[in-house]
This record gives structure tokens, C-alpha cells and sequence, in this order.
């Protein structure tokens, strides 16, 4: 759990606001996030710092070439507190907002 000492490794986009699309609606809540819209600058090691500092972080998966992440969490509850925590905010190399949800799930 971050403290008052801790890097906050997410902020509040510039004009981001949290979204609620019927797209999201339909991906039900599971263990793993899609993180899209990351910066080129982000390195994965960035990526693991931030989430890492979230309860339940379990892994992340980065794609560089796509520009996504995977993160994986302990609990469907970890993961829906990570979500509203981090979908709309930026990592701390640029202000370009995170788009963050609950990955679809593959059989």
C-alpha cells in the first residue's frame, strides 16, 4: 500500500474523466487488466513500478510494440480497485491518460 513517503505513480490526465462505455459494460470483471494508450516513452520497467504499488499486483505482460499492457492482480476485488485507480490517469513520463479495463477474457 503506497504511504505518504511513496511515488505516486499515477496522476489525473488533463481532461480525462473516468470512463463508463457500453463496450466496458460488456467485458465482465475478471483478475486481468487491458492497459492501452501508453505513452512511447513508457518502459516497462515504469509500468511494473506503478502497478506494482497497487494491492494485489500479481504480474504485468507489455507488449512494446502494440503499446499494451496486461496486469494480472490477486482477486477480481484487486482488480476493480486498480481500475478505478488508474483508467484515465497518466504514468509519471508523460500526461497522455491511461485506458485502462478489464480484459476480455479468451477460451
Amino acid at each position: 500500500i503506497p504511504t505518504a513517503s511513496s511515488r505516486i505513480p499515477f496522476t489525473r490526465a488533463p481532461g480525462s474523466r473516468e470512463r463508463d462505455t457500453k463496450r466496458d459494460s460488456e467485458v465482465p470483471p475478471s483478475m486481468t487488466l487491458f492497459v492501452g494508450r501508453i505513452p512511447p516513452q513508457a518502459s516497462e520497467a515504469e509500468l511494473v513500478e506503478a502497478f506494482a504499488q497497487l494491492p494485489g499486483y500479481a504480474k504485468l505482460v507489455f507488449n512494446p510494440e502494440r503499446r499494451i499492457a496486461f496486469v494480472d492482480f490477486d482477486s477480481v476485488d484487486s482488480a476493480s480497485t486498480a481500475l478505478l485507480s488508474t483508467n484515465g490517469c497518466a504514468l509519471q513520463c508523460s500526461p497522455q491518460a491511461l485506458n485502462v479495463c478489464f480484459a476480455k477474457q479468451t477460451r
